[in-house]
């Protein structure tokens, strides 16, 4: 989520952003066979943030370089778009809510079933 915060400033050498790295490079094989995703050792961490968010539609933008010139870092920000799909990612997250509510709702009365038997 840390990607998708408007104005958090982004580096590859951020701690948050080389754990995002580890994590993405231990699943990277799960990433792959859903998202049609290659991430390897030699992407940055802003490389792969930048593959995955292009999935949903979304990037990090480019705001500056830090640091003297042998050793400059780019800065990216993620900037919210304004297209109004906060309301459908809404509604999905609704439905998939009571979705699971009434899945454990019908799980717990095959549970019930199940034990006057015994």
């Amino acid at each position: 989520m840390q990607l998708l915060t408007p104005g958090e400033r982004l580096r590859s050498s951020d701690e948050a952003m080389q754990e995002f790295k580890a994590l993405a490079l231990k699943h990277r094989q799960v990433i792959k066979n859903y998202l049609n995703v290659s991430i390897s050792e030699k992407l940055t961490p802003i490389a792969i943030a930048q593959k995955l968010l292009a999935k949903i539609d979304l990037k990090l933008n480019y705001v500056g370089r830090l640091g003297k010139r042998e050793n400059r870092e780019c800065v990216y920000q993620f900037v919210a778009p304004d297209d109004e799909r906060d309301s459908i990612f809404g509604q999905w997250l609704n439905r998939d809510e009571v979705f699971l509510s009434e899945l454990v709702s019908v799980s717990n009365n095959i549970s019930n079933l199940a034990l006057p038997g015994l």
